[in-house]
C-alpha cells in the first residue's frame, strides 16, 4: 500500500473521529479541512445512548490533550467517509499512531479499512497528489 503522507497542524476536535486541520500542500500553501481518522467509530454514532456520549466525549479530551494545536503527520487513505471527509491516519510525538491508541484505550469502536497501516507504518513525507474536498487554502508568506 502506497499511502500519500502530509504535514499538518490539528486546530479543533470535531468528534472522536472527525478532526479539523491545516494540511500543508507544500511551497507555503495551506488547506483546511475535516478528516475522518480511519479505522474508528466514535462510539455516538454507533448508539444514542447517555453512555456513549460520555464515551465519546471522553475520548474527545484524550485526542485533544494529545494533537489540539500539535503538527502531526497524516496518512492520507484512497477512500472517503461516507460524508465526504478524506480518511486518515494520524501521527503524533515520534511515530505514535492516534488511531490504534484509541482503539488500544478502548475510547473508540473499531472497522476495518482495506489500507488502514500500523503504528509502525513508514512515516516519511511524500507529496504531489491533489486532495478532494478542500474547504479553504491559504498562501503563508515564510514559517
Amino acid at each position: 500500500m502506497n499511502m500519500n503522507k502530509y504535514k499538518a497542524r490539528v486546530k479543533k476536535v470535531v468528534s472522536a473521529d472527525i478532526l479539523e486541520v491545516f494540511i500543508n500542500l507544500g511551497f507555503n500553501i495551506y488547506a483546511r479541512l475535516r478528516v475522518k481518522l480511519a479505522g474508528v467509530v466514535s462510539p455516538g454514532r454507533v448508539k444514542n445512548t447517555q453512555e456513549s456520549k460520555q464515551a465519546a466525549l471522553k475520548a474527545k479530551e484524550y485526542i485533544t490533550k494529545r494533537v489540539v494545536n500539535q503538527d502531526v503527520l497524516l496518512g492520507l487513505h484512497d477512500e472517503i467517509s461516507t460524508h465526504s471527509r478524506h480518511l486518515v491516519t494520524v501521527y503524533y510525538d515520534t511515530n505514535k499512531c492516534l488511531n490504534t491508541e484509541l482503539v488500544k484505550e478502548g475510547l473508540v469502536d473499531e472497522f476495518i479499512v482495506s489500507d488502514a497501516p500500523g503504528a509502525d507504518s513508514n512515516a516519511d513525507i511524500s507529496t504531489g497528489n491533489r486532495i478532494k474536498g478542500i474547504d479553504s487554502i491559504t498562501v503563508v508568506e515564510g514559517e
